[in-house]
């Protein structure tokens, strides 16, 4: 759906396409609530455990506690 906006159209969206948006992202969580379930995954701790991972993999500060910008230029 925003794939084809520009990043300022992306928050000033018409109340049709809100409520498309609305509409997809409940698609999305039916389907990884579903996947979940029949994996006997829990979402809450697969989340945590990722987010953990991440950290690990993208500190926020370098050794020196310099910021660290991800961003490409």
């Amino acid at each position: 759906m925003f794939q084809w906006l520009e990043s300022n159209q992306t928050l000033n969206l018409s109340e049709e396409k809100l409520t498309h948006v609305k509409e997809e992202v409940a698609d999305i969580a039916i389907y990884l609530i579903r996947v979940c379930m029949a994996y006997n995954i829990d979402l809450e701790n697969a989340i945590f455990e990722k987010m953990k991972k991440n950290e690990l993999k993208y500190p926020l500060v370098d050794k020196e506690g310099n910021k660290i910008n991800y961003k490409k230029n």
